[in-house]
């Protein structure tokens, strides 16, 4: 079974880079996760701290920024009906769950 493994990884069939990069474009894309949890979920799966900030290079930050928006946006038209205070909560709890940045949070509350 060593024999086997040694020859994937020789021949570059396993390739934990190779993984944590498509992994981390495939959450952001399909599920606009944030990178707090891309980062959390890889951390979890016993990729190294370098590997996984490698694979987070690879969402450009425009992409990023613009994702967060849309999402952060589309939060708050769905809780129209709530109160001030409870739509600022759902929107930054449901923003938090998915991986993003406080400090991205905020700035998008302050404006609302």
């Amino acid at each position: 079974m060593d024999e086997v493994v040694y020859h994937l990884i020789e021949n570059k069939y396993l390739n934990e880079q190779r993984f944590a990069n498509l992994y981390t474009i495939s959450k952001f894309n399909q599920k606009q996760w944030g990178k707090y949890r891309i980062e959390q979920q890889l951390k979890a799966k016993g990729l190294f701290e370098n590997t996984i900030q490698e694979a987070l290079k690879q969402i450009k930050s425009q992409d990023y920024l613009y994702t967060f928006n849309k999402l952060a946006k589309k939060i708050w038209e769905e809780n129209h009906q709530l109160s001030l205070l409870q739509r600022k909560k759902k929107t930054y709890d449901q923003l938090v769950y998915k991986g993003y940045e406080l400090e991205l949070i905020h700035q998008f509350l302050e404006k609302q």
